[in-house]
């Protein structure tokens, strides 16, 4: 009758020990997924947020100055993802085409806007974004199509 007893106290103890061992396991299982959410939510957030910075340009009646705004913003972010900076992907877009084929030929890469401005003067251009793609990896802009329109004809 004792060896009955101590093999039942030595069999509970064994259930109870697989019992706590199965409920830490649980727990750092949930706790691993927390933390996969947590890390989840962030890099959602940064992809909102670099969206976010181009996806404001999509609209129509843009003027020059927030092409060129938007220009100099594509090309920084292109540096960064040639130097391999984390989260930064390549974007392409029309805007030097499309400005280069107007018939006063605006050279949105040169810095110098007061130049452009009075060689404009008289010129009123509106931009349009058309299509905004979204393929970089997250669901990140990837590339931006633009339409430009002479206002004084």
């Amino acid at each position: 009758m004792e060896n009955a007893t101590k093999a039942l106290i030595m069999a509970g103890g064994i259930l109870i020990a697989i019992l706590i061992i199965g409920s830490f396991m649980l727990f750092f299982g949930d706790l691993n997924e927390y933390e996969q959410t947590k890390s989840d939510a962030v890099v959602q957030e940064q992809v909102v947020k670099f969206n976010n910075s181009y996806t404001s340009y999509d609209r129509s009646n843009l003027t020059l100055n927030e092409i060129k705004s938007l220009y100099n913003k594509i090309q920084s972010n292109n540096e960064r993802a040639a130097n391999g900076d984390v989260n930064y992907y390549e974007i392409t877009t029309n805007i030097s085409e499309l400005c280069m084929n107007t018939e006063d030929k605006i050279d949105i890469s040169i810095a110098d806007f007061k130049s452009l401005d009075e060689r404009l003067k008289n010129k009123k251009y509106s931009f349009k974004c058309e299509k905004i793609d979204f393929s970089n990896p997250g669901g990140r802009v990837s590339n931006m199509t633009f339409s430009i329109k002479n206002l004084q004809q």
